[in-house]
């Protein structure tokens, strides 16, 4: 199969006629295509294939058929992990392309696509790793019997992968998939689904067994035939928590295991101790990163009132002064949303929190750049005198809309901080570190950072509450990989 890569005004141009289904690339059935959008002009890029509900089912099928063979979960874990290094290898060859994809359908700023690309690659090595460790036969004894205890793939895993940092949230559910032994089809996001061919190149390449992995980039109908399947055994899905509620009641007729990695509403509870210089270069990119298109983006900001005043001014200032424009260029720190939609509702968030007696410091509304006049922008937003339960206090907004909120003493943060459906992530400034420490512990979230820029992808990943169920990362995300078996014998 081969594809055209061309680099014009508006980002990278790809064509591509089929589809990487089973082990081969096939045109789908019924010839449907996915028209990319570049986020950062309005203007579309390409033009690709999409995948139906047929090419859906033809995946499950060839997924169990390579399950059953063991052509895949046959081989021992570590030739399964060298596979997956090969991958990382493939992928780091392929920087260029992909970071000329997440700036086109996306809209990465290119530095953070760098970043996300980098990561991809490093989350395939670190799952590799966990081979090293992975224990799949074990014998207990006692009360005059043997007990062989057996860990076996769970069987055919439907991975939903989200628009957002696609590489590396497809690393994070495809590779210890696959290392633990199971088949795979991948559902790719059409709002950013040029990446997700490349990474088809990458499975071609590295002679992945046929029917093991399948990727289809498809709508939510696609999606939801999947997590309905009687075929699928697993879900793996990223996405909303409305979302989320609904592959689980639609993965509960069959009772498919499953992860789920929802939204969050994270709070950044800054203590008065907290020094401004140190804190300001972490946290700005932790609130508005990917123009806060992020699940643990800190989109709440927790201040003492003694120091609301002089964080607010920090604040606000740091906002205005970040450069937003062409994703492409290397200077650009705020980049698109993803599309039209996810403007239209920053809009709605900044009015409703108006009206809920908030104060716009800085930003509040669409932008209009030179040469990008159709462009998908929203200036990175700073709310003052958030009510703690007010609207945008209370939901995710999925853009550059940042709340600050203030506290009257270190039990009233824990409060506002936990006072969510969500608890995804969160973090804690303060010059005191066993302080800080102190106060990550009473937080209601599956990730805190103290004084440290971001989350450890390696580790487990996961929310409390609303914000999902499961972990992804480490070995307890591998765990969700495999069925125990029991087998009781005479000692």
């Amino acid at each position: 199969m081969t594809s055209t890569l061309e680099p014009t005004s508006a980002g990278p141009v790809a064509d591509k006629a089929a589809i990487y289904l089973a082990g081969r690339w096939q045109e789908p059935v019924a010839g449907e295509q996915i028209t990319v959008v570049n986020p950062a002009t309005g203007s579309p890029v390409a033009k690709l294939a999409a995948a139906g509900i047929d090419e859906a089912d033809r995946a499950v099928v060839a997924a169990r058929e390579a399950l059953d063979s063991g052509v895949w979960a046959g081989r021992d874990a570590t030739e399964r992990a060298a596979t997956l290094v090969a991958i990382a290898d493939a992928l780091d060859a392929r920087t260029d392309s992909l970071v000329s994809v997440l700036i086109a359908d996306l809209g990465l700023p290119r530095s953070f696509a760098e970043f996300v690309n980098q990561t991809a690659a490093q989350i395939w090595r670190d799952v590799a790793d966990l081979a090293t460790e992975l224990r799949t036969e074990e014998v207990r004894t006692g009360a005059g019997y043997k007990t062989l205890i057996r860990r076996e793939p769970v069987g055919v895993v439907a991975a939903i992968v989200p628009f957002n940092a696609p590489t590396a949230l497809a690393a994070a559910k495809i590779a210890p998939a696959l290392l633990a032994g199971c088949s795979v089809v991948v559902k790719a996001d059409p709002y950013t689904p040029l990446a997700s061919y490349i990474l088809a190149e990458v499975f071609d390449e590295v002679g992945l067994p046929p029917g093991v992995i399948s990727v289809l980039p498809a709508g939510r109908e696609v999606g939801a035939h999947l997590v309905a399947h009687p075929g699928v055994d697993f879900v793996s899905f990223t996405g909303s928590t409305v979302s989320g509620r609904a592959v689980m009641k639609s993965a509960a007729d069959h009772m498919a295991r499953m992860t789920l990695e929802l939204g969050g509403k994270s709070a950044a509870v800054i203590l008065d101790d907290a020094d401004p210089a140190a804190v300001l270069p972490m946290l700005v990119p932790l609130a508005l990163g990917q123009s806060s298109q992020v699940c643990t983006a800190l989109t709440r900001l927790l201040v003492s009132e003694e120091n609301h005043d002089m964080w607010a001014e920090l604040l606000a200032g740091a906002f205005a002064s970040l450069p937003v424009g062409d994703p492409a260029s290397p200077d650009t720190v705020i980049g698109p949303l993803v599309n039209a939609d996810a403007v239209t509702r920053c809009e709605r968030f900044v009015a409703e929190a108006v009206e809920e007696g908030a104060t716009v410091l800085t930003g509040g509304e669409r932008l209009s750049l030179p040469g990008m006049e159709n462009g998908y922008f929203f200036a990175p937003t700073l709310l003052d005198g958030v009510r703690p339960d007010s609207t945008v206090a209370q939901n995710e907004v999925f853009g550059p809309v940042i709340s600050l909120i203030t506290y009257t003493d270190v039990d009233d943060a824990v409060r506002i901080a936990n006072g969510t459906d969500f608890g995804l992530a969160a973090a804690v400034f303060g010059t005191d570190v066993d302080r800080a420490l102190g106060l990550a512990d009473r937080l209601d979230a599956g990730v805190v950072a103290v004084n440290t820029p971001g989350t450890a992808m390696a580790q487990p990943f996961g929310g409390y509450k609303q914000s999902g169920i499961g972990r992804e990362g480490g070995p307890e995300g591998l765990d969700h990989f495999f069925e125990v078996k029991q087998i009781r014998v005479p000692e």
